[in-house]
Parts: C-alpha cells; sequence; structure tokens
C-alpha cells in the first residue's frame, strides 16, 4: 500500500479535527475510508479524535418508532455533540455518515458552536 503525505503546509497548521462516523449494520468501505483518513491525518500531525457510533437493528414497535424519529433529529445527539465540541474545541469537524443514529442534529451543533464542518461523501445513489 502506498504511504500518501499532505503537503508541508497542512502539517504546519496541527489542526484538532473531530472525525465523525455512524457505521452501519454490514461493514463497508465507508468504514475503511474513515479508518484511513484518520490515520493519515494522525499521522501528518492533526490531532485526531475519532466519534463512532453503530446501527443496530431496533427491537420491538416502540425502539422502532424511536429510531425513526431519531435518524431524523437526536435530541440526545444533538446535546452530546454541543457538550463535547464545548469541551474539546476543534478546529474542525468532518462528517463522514451521521445515519441513521447520530442524525443530521450535529451539523446545527456545530453551527450553534461556531465549528466548521468538511462533509464526506462516499456513496452516490441514483433514487429512481
Amino acid at each position: 500500500m502506498a504511504t500518501l503525505t499532505l503537503p508541508v503546509a497542512a502539517k504546519a497548521a496541527s489542526l484538532s479535527v473531530l472525525c465523525v462516523h455512524n457505521r452501519y449494520i454490514q461493514p463497508g468501505g465507508e468504514d475503511q475510508v474513515f479508518e484511513s483518513e484518520a490515520q493519515l491525518l494522525t499521522e501528518n500531525g492533526f490531532r485526531v479524535k475519532k466519534i463512532e457510533e453503530q446501527t443496530t437493528y431496533p427491537g420491538g414497535l416502540v425502539r422502532k418508532i424511536e429510531a425513526a424519529v431519531d435518524c431524523v433529529w437526536s435530541r440526545s445527539w444533538h446535546q452530546k455533540f454541543k457538550n463535547l465540541l464545548r469541551d474539546r474545541r476543534p478546529d474542525v469537524v468532518h462528517i463522514h455518515n451521521f445515519f441513521s443514529v447520530i442524525s443530521p442534529s450535529i451539523y446545527y451543533a456545530c453551527r450553534e458552536e461556531g465549528v466548521p464542518v468538511v462533509q464526506t461523501l462516499q456513496i452516490g445513489r441514483a433514487h429512481v
């Protein structure tokens, strides 16, 4: 496997990056990209904190309804992420995947705390 390096100017920056990834039930390429990018950033002098969640099958009707609501807006992740941003004060948040547990609520937490966001879209699906 080839070794990748970043430009010297990027190395000197030594930014703090919060990398966020919600893993699907079935492992896939997104998981590998998340791990590889976090490793690349770390090896090049960035301070990386990984935030990970695992999607699971919800059991029971009530939990299924809660999961459906949470995938649109998770109040618990919104608050948890705001607290995390206040504690860690990252220079940037890099979101790989927020579905289905973390939810888009973390974007609002970032905006409320004034932290810029970078989003990686790894799956391009054509919806017909």
